[in-house]
């Protein structure tokens, strides 16, 4: 069921918040005409949150919500990474935001997080955080889509990619995810472009969203698309990198498989990754996967039985030790391109074991 509300043109989420509580009187008039009320309001993320409040004040429904990423983590890593406070906060809404997760928090019969450092560390930052309400139930994955590839030839996904290649059978490092600054994919392009040995080891598919034309996108996402594409043609990596214009649904488990063929490795760049849901589709399909410390992916992929490598959110603004101890030429090669572009150590799990830097495989954290 879709409610109308706010403009028919389209709306950034961030430009939701004055419609909102048009949204809650529809709603509201919605449900009173049903033959029975719900026994339970879900609400996902800070918006919905705030419409679920108030529903459940109205008609005296429980909450339950689940927050999937935080205004105030969101807000410090956007601080971290050199933005201006006021820019900031005027993009993304945050006073707003943050306001309506402190209502949530303070309401909410029960909060769903992903892991346990989530609950604790994440929700810890707000005033109204109460551990009791709070129950991890971590996210899965569909293993009968997600799953390691066997030794049939995996059909149309290889020409989504390839035709960008000049030598498309070399390892493959694949990123997926949206085209948000947040993403930290920038970083993995110039890790790339500044690695001789990565460059001639392995090529880079990084998928990011559909596009027909980059100038009908919403700005920001608009940016980081024109700053990939400069910086393909900065580095001169025509040839090397991909990133195709369309995909469809399907085709993103059978992505994870090419990569996991061509004994590749899956990479969330991100500087904060509340769960990382990507990760554990990687790792359910054979894939390696390298993500930040920062967040959920150690406990996610815990979960999973996996190995990572992961990279501390720092790691990506001065120089990383090279571990020599990775188990593939390519990992060895994106290893020595953190080591040329980034800072402090790599972490190496297995299943997602900390090493202390300089350490080796089975030495104590």
């Amino acid at each position: 069921m879709r409610l109308p509300c706010g403009p028919r043109r389209y709306l950034r989420k961030e430009s939701l918040w004055s419609h909102l509580d048009q949204l809650v009187d529809r709603t509201l008039s919605y449900l009173r005409q049903q033959p029975r009320l719900p026994d339970v309001i879900h609400s996902h993320y800070a918006d919905a949150g705030y419409v679920g409040v108030h529903l459940s004040q109205l008609l005296g429904v429980p909450l339950v919500h689940t927050g999937h990423s935080l205004g105030r983590c969101k807000r410090q890593r956007l601080l971290d990474h050199g933005r201006k406070a006021q820019a900031i906060d005027r993009q993304f809404n945050f006073a707003r935001r943050i306001a309506a997760e402190e209502e949530v928090l303070e309401h909410a019969a029960l909060v769903v997080t992903s892991t346990a450092q989530e609950s604790s560390e994440q929700y810890g930052l707000y005033d109204n955080h109460q551990p009791a309400r709070i129950v991890v139930v971590p996210p899965g994955t569909d293993t009968s889509r997600f799953a390691p590839p066997g030794r049939a030839p995996i059909p149309h996904v290889p020409a989504l990619i390839d035709r960008f290649f000049t030598q498309p059978k070399k390892p493959l490092i694949l990123a997926i995810c949206r085209p948000e600054m947040r993403k930290n994919l920038e970083r993995l392009v110039a890790a790339y472009g500044e690695s001789p040995e990565l460059r001639a080891r392995a090529n880079l598919a990084i998928v990011a969203g559909n596009r027909d034309d980059i100038r009908n996108l919403d700005e920001a996402q608009a940016d980081v698309l024109k700053d990939l594409l400069l910086d393909v043609d900065r580095y001169d990596l025509w040839g090397s990198v991909a990133l195709p214009k369309q995909h469809q649904p399907d085709d993103i488990p059978a992505l994870y498989r090419l990569a996991a063929q061509r004994r590749g490795v899956f990479v969330n760049p991100a500087l904060t990754e509340p769960f990382g849901l990507t990760l554990i589709e990687a790792a359910a399909s054979g894939l390696p996967v390298v993500a930040t410390h920062d967040g959920g992916p150690l406990t996610s992929l815990r979960i999973a039985k996996t190995a990572c490598w992961s990279i501390p959110s720092t790691a990506w603004t001065s120089r990383a030790a090279c571990s020599t101890w990775c188990r593939t030429p390519c990992l060895a090669a994106l290893c020595a391109a953190w080591h040329q572009r980034c800072g402090t150590s790599l972490h190496l799990g297995c299943p997602c074991r900390e090493i202390p830097q300089g350490g080796r495989p089975g030495d104590p954290p």
